[in-house]
């Protein structure tokens, strides 16, 4: 009995010359210009198995250059610092105010949370009238707080 006749193995060419720059500028993906560092593209590594996300070529992920900049860092975090329902528009903060300016702040900011709020609501019943109940009974009766209790 003789062996079984396989097929050759597959052996790849392995071509020790670089490609052109004109070859690889062809075959490389381009960088986009939107602000973010792309890592440097690069042709997949040879034997690695390209499970589950394919080949590495570099191309996998950008990051925020790094340059710090105070005023783009305040910027980020002006909205958790500093919330506009407890700042007024020149920084200040509401209870360090006037009486009168103070209660002025309040009333404005508790008519415009109200306003949107009724939106909401207004906009649920437009939907399906039963909804603001519902939403009442999942946010506030169900985690515990029990009726009238949520605030």
């Amino acid at each position: 009995m003789s062996p079984p006749d396989f097929p050759p193995l597959h052996t790849p060419n392995i071509n020790t010359r670089r490609p052109s720059s004109t070859h690889r500028a062809a075959t490389m993906p381009q960088i986009p210009n939107d602000g973010l560092h792309h890592h440097r593209t690069h042709d997949p590594q040879a034997g690695t198995i390209p499970v589950p996300h394919g080949p590495e070529t570099g191309t996998d992920h950008a990051s925020f250059p790094y340059s710090r900049d105070p005023q783009n860092e305040k910027a980020i975090f002006n909205y958790l610092l500093k919330p506009e329902d407890s700042f007024t528009e020149d920084g200040v903060y509401w209870a360090d105010l006037p009486l009168w300016q103070r209660i002025k702040f309040v009333s404005k900011t508790e008519g415009e949370e109200a306003a949107r709020e009724l939106r909401e609501i207004g906009a649920m019943v437009k939907k399906d009238p039963l909804s603001p109940v519902g939403w009442y009974f999942r946010q506030a009766v169900l985690p515990g707080a029990g009726l009238g209790l949520e605030g």
